[in-house]
């Protein structure tokens, strides 16, 4: 009998001392489960980054940089005044009108230009307008062909206003507001 009560009293005792010292690290340890599930998740996270990252490369690689070079034409990184009024130049001398004065105004947006970039979902703080007025004089049929011309043109412009003054011969004088755009630099 004594046996008996020795075996409870040690099997009692070994039940407490296991239950007393697991019970610490039992929190520990579900603490630890926690934790790895909250890295595994990160770990998915990670990875599915990571294949987006290396679908939108392998999607950037696929332009060619003919189309690359073309982007870089429409929407430059820089105003590239200069080059604008060479081209609006070329173009009107193939069409057999005048320039009379082009003016580059400040290249800072106006309101309007806000409010149009915002109507057209776009981030207007990763593009700038180069704002122009343009004097040119020649026929009807010259200025709409040169409107053709900058409509299908690389570099992306718009004709906001056109002003014209009639004179006694078949010649006009035409009075151009346009913006060009250029994308303003990521740093």
């Amino acid at each position: 009998m004594f046996r008996i009560i020795i075996s409870i009293f040690f099997i009692a005792a070994g039940t407490f001392i296991f239950f007393g010292e697991t019970k610490g690290m039992y929190g520990e340890i579900k603490i630890k489960t926690e934790e790895s599930a909250v890295l595994d998740n990160a770990l998915v996270v990670s990875r599915q980054v990571k294949s987006a990252r290396d679908n939108l490369l392998a999607q950037y690689n696929q332009i060619s940089q003919i189309d690359i070079d073309r982007l870089n034409i429409m929407l430059p990184a820089q105003p590239e005044s200069v080059k604008i009024i060479l081209q609006i130049d070329n173009m009107l001398r193939r069409k057999g009108m005048v320039l009379k004065s082009i003016d580059i105004k400040n290249q800072e947006k106006s309101s309007e230009d806000k409010v149009a970039a915002v109507a057209a979902g776009v981030n207007s703080d990763m593009f700038s307008t180069l704002p122009l007025t343009i004097s040119v004089s020649g026929t009807y049929g010259a200025f709409y062909s040169f409107v053709k011309d900058v409509e299908q043109s690389l570099r992306l412009m718009d004709i906001k206003k056109v002003n014209f003054s009639v004179s006694d011969s078949d010649v006009y004088n035409f009075n151009i507001e346009a913006a060009a755009y250029w994308k303003k630099s990521s740093q």
